[in-house]
């Protein structure tokens, strides 16, 4: 035990926070998962995070962080209008991206899907 205690003293942040970051890759969360059914569930409207948040259930930090995840990997088309960003889920055409399988593959276990 007291091996183990050393070596996580001996561990810098970095080292910390790449651990962490590697033990959450892969997974999703079950706030992602509502925020991803809410963002799709309504093709071709124009949302804010605020409107997401409200939807899914969520806090509008979460609907934030999510839909930021969501626009990096293509899912979502942004518009940049005064005084919120409105987001709209885009049709993806072709083979979806491994992002999205993974959270298409949580719904079920979530009761989502």
């Amino acid at each position: 035990m007291a091996e183990v205690d050393k070596l996580r003293h001996d561990m810098t942040m970095s080292d910390l926070t790449a651990q962490s970051n590697t033990a959450k890759k892969g997974k999703v969360a079950f706030h992602e998962a509502k925020v991803f059914v809410t963002l799709r569930g309504k093709p071709g409207q124009w949302l804010t995070n605020d409107d997401i948040a409200r939807d899914a259930g969520v806090k509008p930090r979460t609907a934030r962080q999510y839909t930021a995840r969501c626009f990096k990997h293509g899912l979502l088309e942004r518009a940049e209008t005064f005084p919120a960003y409105k987001f709209r889920w885009v049709t993806v055409v072709g083979e979806p991206s491994a992002y999205q399988k993974r959270i298409e593959a949580a719904l079920e276990p979530f009761g989502l899907g």
